[in-house]
C-alpha cells in the first residue's frame, strides 16, 4: 500500500467476525473445552468484557478483547478509514504509542485472517456515475 493512500483506507472485516459482550467467564469455558479439559464453573465477571468471535476456514476461533483493540476493531467495523482509528485511539488513549500499536493490532489481525479486504474509497465508483468501458 502506497504510502499517501493509508491516510484514506479501510480494512473489512471477515463476514463471520463478531463482538460478544460478556458478563460470565465464557472464554475461559470456552478455552479448557477447546483444549478437552475440565471446564470451571461458571461465574459472573468483576466487570464485562468482550469477545471477538470468527472463523478461519472452517475452524472457529475466539479470543478476549482488551480495551484498545475493542476500540480499534470497533472503528474497523464502523467503516472508518485506519488513519481514523489510529486518531481514535490516541485521542482514547493518549498514553499509548498509537503508532506501535496500531501497527501490532493490524499485524495480529493479518495473522489471524481476520480481515478480508482493503477498502479505499477513492476507487469506489458512485452508483449514479456513467459506466464508461475501457
Amino acid at each position: 500500500i502506497a504510502a499517501p493512500a493509508w491516510a484514506r483506507i479501510g480494512f473489512a472485516l471477515v463476514p463471520t467476525a463478531a463482538l460478544l459482550a460478556l458478563t460470565h467467564n465464557t472464554i475461559a469455558l470456552w478455552h479448557a473445552l477447546d483444549q478437552q479439559q475440565p471446564p470451571p464453573r461458571a461465574v459472573r465477571l468483576a466487570e464485562p468484557g468482550t469477545a471477538l468471535v470468527w472463523r478461519r476456514g472452517h475452524q472457529p476461533h475466539f479470543r478476549s478483547l482488551d480495551a484498545v483493540e475493542l476500540r480499534a476493531l470497533s472503528g474497523v467495523q464502523e467503516g472508518l478509514s485506519f488513519a481514523a482509528v489510529c486518531e481514535r485511539l490516541a485521542a482514547d488513549f493518549p498514553q499509548l504509542d498509537t503508532t506501535v500499536q496500531a501497527g501490532t493490532l493490524l499485524r495480529r489481525w493479518i495473522d489471524e485472517e481476520l480481515l478480508c479486504a482493503v477498502m479505499d474509497p477513492a476507487l469506489v465508483v458512485p452508483a449514479h456515475a456513467p459506466h464508461t468501458p475501457h
